[in-house]
Parts: structure tokens; sequence; C-alpha cells
């Protein structure tokens, strides 16, 4: 639905939403212009599921109701689409959706619940990341956060949220002293060193590890207890975690609830006791057999906090706190060791679950706009988010329509790790149908420099000083048109998007440059050559980076070399393809640099007879 800001909601400066989009779950708080802050709920809870799911009508679902089609429908559920960020589409099912477009149906309910609590008034939108995002998924991540109708955001590292949280509620470390960061999350680990400076905290550096969360620490613990049980119960240990019937989905369920509540217990107590549905048998875990397992894994997230120090060259004195953030961290094994390797006690978060959205509140306000290194424009602290659109509207659901559901296609992602560990995370078994498939992975990375090449997008953030939306950069597997499906064809197209150009900003109201895109002829066979124009307007003297993308059925992609253009005219390229099947065939001009857009998708239908 797209309500007109003046007919829905008021354009009064002051209010502030933060969203932390976490991998399991999402977290908002909402500042009014008096400084209080408090959680918005949703469905009566803080804590609302990041999952995804397409429904029987075809339509993404998020949040509580994604679990509750999931467990209907488990193939079709996903309970971290965050860690598709990379692969730029979420696969639900049978269907595909960008993955800007799920994430950004998650924070429109965010935004919903915001405007709600501000009495009719848009909020300026605060959105946290990990320190260690490159630049395209930091554009993603604002693509989808200008999708949810609140202007384009202001990006927060974690670590630098966690560490203003920690000085508001507690105090701050001396000028020039430094933070540690150590976050065991849901899905993964991150180790980020913070430097306290005049106008807030320098982030440094920061490191991670894609293959080491919460879930894996679950994990461990699911195969301690079923070692623990005895030979003749092995069969039905097998029939609970593999399930195939909705029963045993339920089953599956509680179980992975309970391991989960005894992992956080074992924090507590030195024993637990986890009831085995099935088998209708207790099994009793103790602390030191679980840290014992786990202790490989806590080891490595140790090392990657001890070599960032390293790499740094920062001694341990100069460490004035180690800040731990994520339930997992928790765990006494992991402060044992972090004091044993570092010679620092490490200090929890309070409130472990809004610490990082209330924080982000503080950094946004402290910094005045986006925190450096944010990637996203700053917006003046305190003043509501404008949208330049043509249409001035706001867009409280995704601001792209759905699209049609796509044959999935394989795509670079992340090491699979088993998805009911996922399932334990967010507490749905349910994605034990998925069982023996993995969750993709990145191997860990340090933040700084350029972001890597990613899937092709539509606009969404904001380009180097605009406060209106560009495209954002695409990649070596970008989407093509959707497709929707026919009997009696394989591959049918959408009409080409239109082009898309790059603004100067909302002051000039003109493009620096803009990119259209046709094709000559629109159909044809394989061995037809299909020539295709590209026509630049470019309003200025700089050189932009560009190159082709081509995209086709059955995941044809291909990408050309880099090309520069600094005026206005055609560029030609003739191209066949011949080495695929029939369907909807399309090229498009994608910008790179110094600003990102991209043109409209210009189609070709191609029928092959062999």
């Amino acid at each position: 639905m797209r309500t007109s800001p003046g007919r829905y909601a008021r354009r009064v400066s002051g209010f502030l939403v933060a969203v932390d989009y976490g991998a399991v779950n999402t977290v908002a708080v909402l500042r009014r212009p008096d400084g209080q802050v408090r959680p918005l709920l949703v469905d009566g809870s803080p804590l609302l599921p990041s999952a995804a799911c397409v429904g029987p009508d075809g339509r993404l679902l998020v949040g509580r109701d994604a679990e509750s089609a999931g467990r209907v429908d488990p193939a079709a559920f996903v309970p971290d689409p965050r860690s598709r960020i990379d692969a730029g589409t979420v696969l639900l099912g049978r269907s595909s959706f960008p993955v800007v477009e799920v994430i950004g149906s998650t924070l429109a309910l965010a935004a919903r619940e915001a405007i709600h609590s501000a009495g009719g008034v848009l909020p300026r939108l605060v959105l946290t990341h990990p320190a260690s995002w490159d630049e395209t998924r930091r554009a993603r991540l604002g693509e989808a956060g200008f999708r949810a109708g609140l202007g384009v955001p202001t990006l927060v590292p974690t670590p630098v949220a966690a560490a203003w949280y920690q000085a508001e509620s507690v105090g701050e470390v001396g000028p020039g002293r430094c933070v540690l960061v150590y976050h065991l999350g849901a899905g993964s680990f991150e180790a980020s060193l913070l430097r306290r400076a005049a106008q807030g905290y320098e982030l440094l550096a920061a490191r991670g590890l894609e293959d080491v969360g919460g879930v894996d620490l679950d994990d461990l613990l699911m195969k301690l207890v079923g070692a623990a049980l005895p030979s003749d119960a092995a069969e039905a240990w097998r029939r609970l975690v593999t399930p195939t019937t909705t029963a045993e989905v339920r089953r599956f369920t509680q179980l992975c609830d309970d391991i989960r509540t005894a992992k956080e217990a074992l924090s507590r107590q030195l024993t637990v006791r986890v009831h085995i549905p099935l088998v209708d048998q207790d099994v009793h875990i103790g602390r030191e057999a679980f840290e014992s397992a786990a202790e490989r894994l806590l080891a490595r997230t140790v090392d990657v906090a001890a070599d960032l120090l390293a790499a740094t060259g920062t001694p341990a004195d100069d460490v004035g706190e180690l800040l731990l953030l994520g339930g997992s961290s928790r765990i006494p094994l992991v402060t044992t060791l972090l004091h044993r390797r570092l010679g620092l006690s490490p200090t929890a978060v309070k409130q472990p679950e809004l610490a990082v959205a209330e924080g982000a509140l503080a950094a946004a306000a402290g910094t005045g706009g986006a925190p450096s290194g944010s990637g996203v424009p700053p917006v003046a602290a305190g003043e509501p988010p404008t949208l330049d659109l043509a249409d001035a509207t706001a867009d409280l659901t995704p601001q792209a329509a759905p699209p049609a559901a796509t044959t999935p296609g394989a795509g670079p992602g992340r090491r699979r790790r088993p998805i009911r560990l996922l399932a334990m995370a967010a507490g749905l078994a349910c994605v034990m149908v998925l069982a023996g498939l993995y969750a993709t992975r990145q191997p860990s990375q340090v933040v700084s420099g350029g972001g890597s090449a990613a899937t092709g997008t539509r606009p969404a953030v904001t380009g180097p000083a605009t406060g209106v939306p560009t495209s954002v950069p695409a990649t070596r597997a970008p989407t093509g048109p959707a497709p929707s499906r026919s009997p009696s064809t394989a591959t049918t197209s959408t009409a080409p998007a239109p082009a898309i150009p790059i603004s100067a900003g909302a002051s000039t109201g003109i493009a620096p440059v803009v990119v259209s895109l046709t094709a000559t002829p629109t159909s044809g066979t394989c061995s037809t050559e299909v020539t295709f124009v590209a026509h630049f307007i470019v309003n200025g003297t700089r050189r932009y980076r560009w190159h082709w993308v081509f995209g086709g059925p059955d995941n044809h992609t291909s990408i050309s070399g880099d090309h520069d253009q600094d005026k206005t005219g055609d560029v030609h390229v003739t191209k066949k393809f011949d080495a695929g099947g029939s369907g909807i065939y399309w090229a498009q001009v994608q910008i790179t640099s110094p600003v990102t857009g991209a043109s409209n998708q210009a189609g070709v239908q191609i029928t092959c007879t062999r």
C-alpha cells in the first residue's frame, strides 16, 4: 500500500528509530524529541523474527507470519535471510526474491510500528550492520532500509553502536583508549577494535568468522544429547532429528527450543536436563562436557580477537574495555579463554537484546548523521527523512512490487550450515525438511577497502552527496527480468525495466548521468545477432566507469570488462545468445564509479530449435 505522507504521517523533527536487523531476530527502538527511548513491540514482543517464507498464494511473508507459514510449508521458509546478502536473492521453496525485498519487508514492519508509536510522524531511520561488511553488503542493507518507507537510512556499525550504549549506560573509556568488541552472534562471529575519538568512536579494524555462531554451539549440544542416549534409542533419535511428517516436525521444534534453552542455562548452572520426545527419556548434560566440546570453536574466536590486536599493533594495555556482545558470549568459557589469551577481563552489555539498537540511537545523535565509513550520506541530526520521489509518497511496504517468483538458480554463497541449526536459532523445526542442506557462508574478512561485486538490484540507496535513490552496484550473477510461469512456455518475461538515473542531488534535480538501452531486433533465434545500443546522457565533465551485464534462462550470465564514458553519445554491442535454450535474454549497463547506477534491462525473445 502506498500512502501519501501528508495523509498518513506528519513530518516532525526529533523522532529517530533504530533497527538492529539480526541473523535471527530484529529489534527496533524509538527515541522521541524529549529523549525518551522505548522498544517497539511487534505482535506484543520486542523481538521480531527475521524469518521469511512464501505463502500459498505466492506472496512474501516475514516475521511471525513467516514462522506460521513455515510450519505448513517448511521448504518455503528461511529463518535467516541476512545470510543471503551476498547471493542477492533469497530462495523460498521454488521461488526466489531479491534479498533487499525480503529485508525491506521486515524493516517495513518496524517502520509501521514506529510511525504508530510516534503518533503518525515519520521518524528518521538508523540501521546497524556488522563492521566487517563491505560496501556492497552495506549498499544492499541501505537499499532495503529505503524500501521501508522512512527515507535514506543512517548506517551504524554494530560495535560502534555497542560502544555508545556502554558509554551511555555505564561510562566511557578515556580519549584515545581502545574498545575491543567480541560479538558472538547467532550465525557468525566478529571482533572489532574501536578508539575513543573527540567526536565518538573510530572503527580501526574488524575481522569475522562466518562459520562460527550460536547455532553451531546448539549443534554441538544436540550431538552431545544424541550421544548420551542408549543404543536402542538410535532409530527413534534418527526419526526425531530428520522429521518428515507434521507431527515429527512439531516434536523436533520442541527439541530445538529445549536445546537452545539448555545451552543458555549452562551459562548459569553446572548441569541441565533435556527431555527427548519419541524416546521419552531425560538426558543430563554438564557444563564441563559442553565446554569441552565447544572449546575448539570458541578458541578460534579468541584467536581472531588476538590477531586483530596484533595486526593493528595495539597492546593489551591500550584496551580500556573488552565488550561482550551476543547471547553465546555469556558462555563462561568465553571469558576464561579471553582472559587467558589477552589478559583482559571482559564486560557483558546490559540488556543484550536492546543494547545495539539503543546504542545506534546514541551514535546517530552523537555524530549528527551517518558515522564515518557507513557508506550512507549523512542526515542532519534531528531532522526527519525526506523522500525526493516524483510522487512524493512514503511506502510502508517494500517500495518495489513483489516480484513474480523466479526459477531458483545457483549463486555464490557462504558455506552451507545444517539447516537444523538455523531452526534451533529460529525455534522452527520445519526447516528439517531441508536437512542435509547447508546455509551459505563467506570467508572471514577485514573491514576497509571497497566492496566486491554483487548481484544486480533495483535502486534504493543514495549515491555520494545525494538525498534521492540511486541504484546499487551489480554482480557477476545478476538477475534478469522477473519471469512468470505458464503452461505453454518454460520462460517468459516481464517488460524491461525503465532506465534508472543517478541523481545529482535534490538541490539541482539534474542527474549527472543517465543511461537508456534498446535492443534490435527484439526477437530471433539462437543464430540471430542482437545489437544493444546504450545511450548515455552525461551532464558534466566527469568520467564514468561502466560495464555490460547479460543474462537469460538457465542462469545464463556474463559480464564485460570495464569501459569509460565522459560525454553524451551511443555505445553499441552485438551479441549472439547461442549458448543456452529458448527464453528471454537481456542486457544492462551498470555504472560502478564514481557513482553507482544502472540502465533499464533491454530484453530479446530467443527461440532455439536445436
